[in-house]
Order: C-alpha cells, then sequence, then structure tokens
C-alpha cells in the first residue's frame, strides 16, 4: 500500500476486498477504507468521505480486518448525505454547548431525514432554538476541520467523568475499544465512530426544527431528555425545497384534518393512544370495513371474532408472550394473569383447535376485524399513526404444506389488486352506489378513506424553531460554500402492510407456532 504509506512487508498477512464491479483487491489487514481508495486511484483517495463495509456504512478511518465488500462513498453517492447530517448534529451540539455549557451530550445520530441530538439538563423554548440556529450558522460558516482522534479507553472516561450517558455508551456500545474514536471540530470533541465529512463548511443548508422529549435508551422507565431535531443539506436550494414540502405536509397532517373534519380525538381525559372516533369518523371506518370485508370474502375468508382480553397462558403457549410481554396490557383477575390482546393470532388458531379437521377440509381461512392493544411508549404515540388500540384486519390461513405456494400466490394477487387504484376505486364506487348518502355527507363533510391517512411522526412536537416557517426571502442569497451541483432531495420512505400468516396443519392441535404478528 504504498500510497497510504503502509509498510509492504511481504509477511504482513493480507485480506480480499470485493469491490461493487465484482473485481477483487488484497490489502493489508488493517488497511483503512481510504487506503483502498487511493489503492484504486489517488483521485477516488481524495474524494473519499466515507465507505461502505459488507453494506454497513462506516467512516473512511475504518480498518478492515478480514474479507469483505467494500464500495467507497463520496459526493456523488447516497449515503453522502448521511455523512453529512451526522456532522450537522456535531455542529448542532456544539451549538447547544455554546449556549448552554452545562447541557449533557448524549447520542445524536442522523435520520432519513435530517438529524436529533438528544441532550439532558436543559429545557429548550422557541427563543432558545433561534439562538442555537444563529450559532450553528457561524459554527458552519468558520469551516471548522473535522477530524478523527484517538484516545486511550481510561481517557475517554475520563473525559466523560460527570457524564453518565457517554460513560454508558463506553461501557456498552464501545466496551472493549481501546483506543476510543472521537471526531474534533474547533474546541469541540465528542465520543463518535463516524463517518464524517471533511469540515463544517460542507453544509450548504442548515435548519433546527423543533425539540420534544424522548427517554434515555428509549426506555420509559430512563431519564427524560430534550431531543432537538434538525435537517441540513448540501445546498441552500434543496433545504428550502424541503422547508417548503414541510409546510405543505403539515396542511396534510391527518391530525389537523381529523380536528377539522370531526373524524376524531384523543382527549387527555380518556388516556393516550387511545382515539375516540366521531359519526363522521365512524363512516370513514365502515367504509374501509365494507371494503375490507368484500375482498375477504372473494378470498373465501371466513369471518370469526375474538374477545378483547384472554388468559396469558394462551400467549405462553403460543409463544407470543416472551416476545410480546413488555408490550401488553396485563390485568390481575382473581390473582389469575391477563392481558389485552396485541394479535389475533393465538385465537385464531384456537377456534381452528376446537374442531378436528381432515387433510381434505384444509386449507381453512379465518379473518377478523379485531381490537387490539399495544403499549407503545408515550414518547412514541402521534395520532392515528402510533396508538395503544387500534384495529386490524387480521386472516390466517391454516393449510397443508402443498398448499401453502398457492395460498402465499392467492394473498399476493389479492393484495396486488387491493393496492392498484383502478380495481379499488371501481369497488368502491360500486359499493358506495348501492348505500344511502351518509350522515356525514348529509350534514356537508366529504368524509373519504384518505381523510385518515396516517402521518409518518413518531413523536409529539413540543417546541418549533419559528424562524423554520418564515419566508425563504430571508434566503435569497447563498452561501459561498454551496456547491454547484445540486443533489436530490430528502430520500422518502414509504410502506404498505398486508398481512396473511401460512400456518400448515395435518391434523387437530399440529399448528405451527407464529414467531410475529
Amino acid at each position: 500500500m504504498g500510497v497510504s504509506g503502509r509498510n509492504n512487508d511481504e509477511h504482513m498477512s493480507s485480506v480480499t476486498v470485493t469491490l461493487p464491479d465484482g473485481s477483487t483487491l488484497d490489502v493489508e489487514s488493517g488497511a483503512t477504507v481510504e487506503d483502498v481508495a487511493f489503492e484504486i486511484g489517488p483521485g477516488l483517495g481524495r474524494d473519499t468521505v466515507a465507505g461502505k463495509i459488507d453494506g454497513e456504512l462506516v467512516a473512511k478511518e475504518a480498518p478492515i480486518t478480514e474479507d469483505c465488500e467494500i464500495e467507497i462513498v463520496t459526493e456523488d453517492s447516497d449515503e453522502y448525505l448521511d455523512a453529512l447530517r451526522h456532522t450537522a448534529a456535531h455542529v448542532l451540539a456544539q451549538a447547544i454547548l455554546r449556549n448552554h455549557p452545562n447541557a449533557k451530550l448524549t447520542i445524536g445520530p442522523y435520520t432519513e431525514e435530517g438529524f436529533y441530538y438528544d441532550v439532558a439538563n436543559v429545557e429548550l423554548d422557541a427563543d432558545d432554538l433561534e439562538a442555537i440556529q444563529a450559532e450553528a450558522e457561524d459554527i458552519i460558516d468558520a469551516d471548522y476541520d473535522v477530524e478523527r482522534v484517538a484516545y486511550d479507553r481510561e481517557d475517554a472516561l475520563e473525559t466523560y467523568e460527570d457524564n453518565a450517558f457517554k460513560r454508558e455508551i463506553l461501557e456498552t456500545e464501545a466496551a472493549g475499544e481501546d483506543p476510543v474514536s472521537f471526531y474534533r471540530q474547533d474546541g469541540f470533541e465528542d465520543l463518535c465512530k463516524g463517518p464524517h465529512v471533511d469540515s463544517t463548511g460542507e453544509i450548504g443548508g442548515f435548519e433546527v426544527l423543533e425539540t420534544s422529549a424522548a427517554y434515555w435508551r428509549g426506555d420509559e422507565e430512563r431519564e427524560t431528555l430534550t431531543r432537538v431535531y434538525g435537517t441540513a443539506f448540501p445546498t441552500e436550494d434543496e433545504l428550502e425545497q424541503y422547508l417548503e414540502r414541510r409546510e405543505e405536509a403539515k396542511e396534510r397532517d391527518h391530525r389537523k384534518l381529523g380536528s377539522e373534519m370531526d373524524l376524531f380525538s384523543i382527549p387527555d381525559v380518556t388516556g393516550p393512544g387511545l382515539p375516540l372516533y366521531h359519526p363522521a369518523g365512524k363512516t370513514v371506518l365502515r367504509e374501509l370495513s365494507d371494503y375490507v370485508h368484500g375482498l375477504n370474502r372473494d378470498m373465501d375468508y371466513e369471518e370469526v371474532e375474538t374477545p378483547h382480553l384472554f388468559r396469558t397462558e394462551l400467549w405462553k403457549q403460543s409463544g407470543h408472550y416472551d416476545n410480546y410481554v413488555d408490550d401488553m396490557f396485563l390485568l390481575d383477575v382473581n390473582d389469575e394473569e391477563y392481558g389485552l390482546k396485541p394479535m389475533n393470532c393465538p385465537g385464531h388458531a384456537t377456534i381452528f383447535d376446537q374442531s378436528s379437521w381432515s387433510y381434505r377440509d384444509l386449507p381453512v381461512r379465518y379473518f377478523e376485524d379485531g381490537k387490539v392493544y399495544r403499549r407503545e411508549q408515550r414518547g412514541e404515540l402521534s395520532g392515528l399513526s402510533r396508538v395503544w388500540a387500534f384495529t386490524i384486519d387480521d386472516g390466517h390461513v391454516f393449510a397443508r404444506a402443498d398448499q401453502i405456494e398457492e395460498e402465499v400466490r392467492r394473498i399476493m394477487t389479492s393484495s396486488w389488486r387491493s393496492w392498484t387504484p383502478s380495481a379499488s376505486t371501481t369497488r368502491w364506487r360500486s359499493r358506495r352506489d348501492r348505500r344511502s348518502p351518509s350522515a356525514a355527507t348529509r350534514s356537508g363533510r366529504s368524509p373519504s378513506p384518505s381523510s385518515g391517512t396516517c402521518s409518518t411522526s413518531r413523536t409529539s412536537t413540543t417546541t418549533s424553531n419559528p424562524a423554520t416557517a418564515r419566508s425563504t426571502a430571508r434566503r435569497s442569497t447563498s452561501r459561498s460554500r454551496t456547491r454547484s451541483a445540486a443533489r436530490g432531495t430528502a430520500r422518502p420512505s414509504s410502506w404498505t402492510s398486508t398481512c396473511r400468516t401460512a400456518w400448515t396443519s395435518s391434523t387437530r392441535g399440529r399448528t405451527t407456532r407464529p414467531t410475529s404478528p
């Protein structure tokens, strides 16, 4: 590895790295991602920001100690945005400490839409966020170099003598690491394994967004922290586009629409995560339920109903108890433990088990519009997207092993048809044409299936940065560091979920147990 200045002793052990094009390269064990990039070519070495080892994003300083697949990350890679936002999280942390020296830093990862940093020993209001924003912009304008430094383990522990959160990280995620990786910019240092961009000035657009409460380690029994959210992009224009989309999304937020259209409410008096559906909201639910019932009947599923409550012995028998007990609502009834059902699987299996079946009777298909209860952490509850009580269209198939392939094919075909706009819209309209106008329509409201569309937000906001909603005029002059080549905007994520669990059975009572709901 002459380019990196490593000793090319022929007795030095080597490892083989596989590149994205399938070619391989032998390098010294312990060579870094950056070393590999220089071995491929000097230009790539100079452009290296980070790397991916067996699919995991790592710092360019990460050593390679065994055979692996490797990918070099440059400014043109999708992962560059992750590294840039990771650096932006450190800029946020440095700005917080400049304004609130007594704050205790915990963790600050990048996310799909930006980044956040959890801090303790500080409460922040809107004015604080504006001051932090201004401080962060100063740090970015200063264009500080971002450098990786390594400390002996004892020195690292001493650095965080007064920060129990960082010491816990050193004793868990970083247990056994010696030396320990830190990243430094100006006089600020943070325990971190990377990756990061080379300087704070690479951040073209930066915005502090809002705060919320969060639990340390996501455990509601642990300390309550202040989570500060932000986002960052390589250019100011990309930030502006994101903020405009964000404001538009707020107008479409199902929580806002739910209130305006009188669809549902979640009052404090009834408890968190327990929505009340008003007449118009129930109309939407009924239409959705009728539509799904039709799909199930077309698929030859038989409707069943199970109670909201079971003895926990059933959950232990099915195997769910060990995996889901922490997310269940448990009750003591006459010295027996009961639980509100978080899924319908064991109930359907028990119904099947009440009869004797011939192999000729299979497959047997059950479905249920069942109310289930899951004890999500309070900090994750948000409108209808994360709740404690919700209705799930749940189905289970009891089939012979030779029938599974066909059952899966039927399920996938039905799922595809139900999500095809032309098919689902035609079915929806034909069903509504046979019904009288709903109460909501007669009252002047216009509920529709999309009225209850769930937001993907997972934590409730307590404080927003007022500067975020201001006119984009103040950004008309781009910073000199803005990159000339505009990158793609924040990567969207979407999901759909259609679940049918296929179980095999040859005789009564010999069903396989599900491992997940």
